[in-house]
Parts: C-alpha cells; sequence; structure tokens
C-alpha cells in the first residue's frame, strides 16, 4: 500500500509538473505569438516608411526632370530669342542698305537732270 500511494503521489506530481508544462507552453506560444505579430509590425512600419521615401524620391525626381525640361526650354527661347534679334538686325541693315541705295540712285538721277 505503501508503495501504491507514493505510485499515486508521483503520478499526482507528474500530473501537477504535466500542467505546470503545459501552462508554460501556452504562455510561451502566447508570448511567440505577440513577438511574431510586434516584429510584423515593426517590419510594417519600416516598410511603410521605406514606401514613403521611395514615393517621395520619385516625386522629386519627377520635380526634377520637370526643372530639367523648364531649363532647357528656357535657354531654348533665349537662343530663339537671339536669333530672331539677329534676324531684325539683319533685316533692318539690309533695309537701310536698299533705302541708301534708292537716294543714291535719286541723288544721280538729279545730278544728270
Amino acid at each position: 500500500k505503501t508503495e501504491e500511494k507514493s505510485n499515486e503521489e508521483c503520478n499526482e506530481k507528474l500530473n501537477m509538473s504535466f500542467k505546470d508544462l503545459s501552462a508554460l507552453k501556452e504562455e510561451i506560444k502566447k508570448e511567440i505569438k505577440e513577438n511574431s505579430r510586434q516584429e510584423i509590425k515593426r517590419e510594417m512600419e519600416k516598410a511603410k516608411k521605406q514606401i514613403k521615401i521611395g514615393v517621395e524620391q520619385e516625386e522629386k525626381d519627377k520635380v526634377q526632370e520637370q526643372i530639367d525640361k523648364l531649363k532647357l526650354a528656357l535657354k531654348e527661347s533665349c537662343k530663339n530669342k537671339e536669333e530672331i534679334k539677329n534676324e531684325i538686325k539683319e533685316d533692318f541693315r539690309q533695309e537701310i542698305e536698299r533705302k541708301m541705295e534708292e537716294a543714291e540712285e535719286k541723288i544721280k538721277i538729279g545730278v544728270e537732270q
């Protein structure tokens, strides 16, 4: 009977230990689950930040591209302006030459008469 009682006590202690282990196991599972959830949340936050940085960079690149296009257009515009100015000067010079030639012709005709 003593042996039987001793066996029962051992069984009870084992059962208690198994219960404790099971509880501990569940607690560890919960902790792992929570840690995983927290880790996933952190990773998602990092990903969001990286996406935001990527989007901001993309927007900056687009803005820079527009600025570059505008600079080029301005440069072309200035070049065209200069060309137009030179054309006007040339036209004006030719007009003066033509008028002078006409005046010389009139003078010649006046002298001949």
